[in-house]
């Protein structure tokens, strides 16, 4: 044998069947950011499968299938929801009893090789009781931090507290950074053992331009040229990319902005420079 070599090969890992709810790429504009994430998650699946693994999508009824554009995923079946956001708050109560309806029915049929069946909740609601191992994607806890906000029904009150001990329940929960992290524990009380901190990556369009001198950097320069005209936008400039979302806090920053100006012109501000700022 040579250096290396093993003598036994290492076993092949199964794939598992898991259940996904994906009615948030179905209406992106409600929720952008769990879109975006659900947009990498399953091109990643699709680009790498493992050998057993499937899916079972949950959907809105009347909405087409959003997973169509993800041709390399192995879709075994799809369960189409009511939809729930009609009933305003009360579709947090409502959620995790239909999800969990589409879980159960949703690990029958796994692929003889595949490891078993678990359910993957993305920034929405949690099956209640499906008998399944749930991991949680948790990307912000705006509804705790900031309850005068998202808690100010006693329907939206109680759906937050069993949606957080849905959370507490889960086999894992997975958070972008080590702050989300920190705040699960504190106010949500889950414990740091089942927390997974994975950091989110930035897409295409937050990458660095590409170095001058190249196709691809002219090409993204004459395009960053153009919108700049295009919007009116000068040398120096400030980007908010945010929605009005209480959780993005643009009050603040408008304030602030409103203080600059208020504050006078800065002696050491170049005289080509406009002020107050845009």
């Amino acid at each position: 044998m040579r250096l290396g070599e093993l003598a036994v090969p290492p076993p092949a890992l199964a794939g598992t069947r898991v259940v996904l709810d994906v009615r948030s790429l179905q209406d992106p504009d409600r929720g952008p950011v769990t879109a975006a994430y659900l947009r990498g998650l399953l091109g990643a699946y699709a680009r790498d499968p493992l050998a057993g693994e499937s899916f079972v999508v949950l959907l809105e009824l009347g909405v087409d299938d959003p997973t169509a554009a993800f041709p390399g995923l192995a879709v075994a079946g799809r369960r189409r929801l009511p939809m729930t956001r009609l009933f305003r708050s009360g579709g947090l109560t409502l959620d995790p009893f239909l999800v969990r309806g589409a879980a159960v029915g949703g690990r029958r049929g796994a692929a003889p090789d595949a490891a078993g069946a678990i359910a993957h909740a993305v920034g929405g609601a949690l099956p209640i009781a499906s008998g399944l191992p749930v991991v949680a994607t948790l990307l912000d806890l705006a509804s705790w931090e900031l309850p005068d906000r998202y808690q100010r029904s006693p329907a939206a009150r109680f759906g937050q507290r069993l949606r957080a001990q849905l959370l507490r329940d889960a086999a894992a929960v997975l958070v972008g950074t080590e702050a989300v992290a920190r705040a699960a524990t504190k106010l949500l009380r889950i414990r740091p053992s089942r927390l997974r901190v994975v950091p989110l990556a930035g897409g295409d369009a937050f990458a660095p331009l590409s170095l001058e001198g190249t196709e691809v950097g002219d090409a993204q320069r004459a395009s960053l040229v153009t919108d700049l005209e295009r919007f009116g936008i000068p040398a120096r400039y400030l980007v908010y990319a945010g929605r009005h979302d209480a959780r993005h806090d643009l009050g603040t920053l408008l304030d602030a902005l409103a203080r600059l100006a208020a504050a006078g012109r800065p002696p050491r501000l170049p005289k080509a420079v406009p002020w107050p700022p845009r």
